[in-house]
């Protein structure tokens, strides 16, 4: 990971100026960009998710400090932590 230096727009930005450049950009494209930003882990995962319709299932903090998930049955919900005071929830 970039630690904060990089978005999905810096990602992006270069797809797009290759493609307004005229070249190609395809399934392969983006998974050699994702690849090449994140590592392969995010190439298995991407195809995973997003080619093979693969349930993604995030960390129980995903959403911060405030919530975490609980398993129901089609798939999960987020839950406030009632002992996380409302100020923190505010500033995360």
């Amino acid at each position: 990971m970039t630690g904060g230096t990089r978005t999905l727009d810096s990602l992006t930005r270069g797809i797009f100026v290759r493609r307004h450049r005229g070249e190609r950009f395809d399934q392969d494209a983006w998974l050699e960009a994702v690849t090449r930003e994140l590592g392969d882990s995010a190439r298995s995962q991407f195809r995973s998710v997003i080619l093979e319709g693969k349930s993604i299932v995030p960390a129980p903090d995903a959403f911060g400090p405030c919530f975490t998930r609980k398993a129901n049955g089609a798939g999960y919900e987020w839950i406030r932590l009632k002992e996380v005071p409302e100020a923190t929830c505010r500033s995360w």
